[in-house]
Parts: C-alpha cells; sequence; structure tokens
C-alpha cells in the first residue's frame, strides 16, 4: 500500500496497492481511500482464483500496521 500521493488520478484516487503473485506478476489497485483496501483485495482474489482456477492458498504482507 501507498499513498497518499501528491497527485491525484482522474478519478480522484490517491492511494496504490501492490499485489506481487509467486510467479513474478504484479498488479496495482488505485483505490480513493485506504477503507477500500478490503473490498478491492476480496475482489481481486476472487477474479484471479475463477480466471486461473486455483484457489489461493496464502497472502502474506510486510505487517506495516497500515490495517
Amino acid at each position: 500500500m501507498f499513498g497518499l500521493t501528491s497527485i491525484v488520478s482522474i478519478n480522484g484516487k490517491k492511494y496504490g496497492l501492490v499485489i506481487i503473485g509467486d510467479y513474478r506478476c504484479t498488479w496495482v489497485k488505485f483505490l480513493k481511500n485506504k477503507d477500500e483496501t478490503y473490498e478491492v483485495f476480496n475482489n481481486f482474489c476472487t477474479q484471479v482464483q475463477n480466471e486461473k482456477e486455483l484457489k489461493i492458498l496464502k497472502v502474506e504482507s510486510d505487517h506495516g500496521g497500515e490495517f
């Protein structure tokens, strides 16, 4: 998670959520507020599991305490 950025996107998004997969895949999701994080991440997990027909077994974080 990064943000509050000094430049706001056209859609008013000021934060970013960076997701890194095991196979060197990286996704960046942009958010208006930090409190959107869970919903965006949950939707992302559902989408990836449906597209790849696999289950996410483990989620790791840097324990930064942002949430």
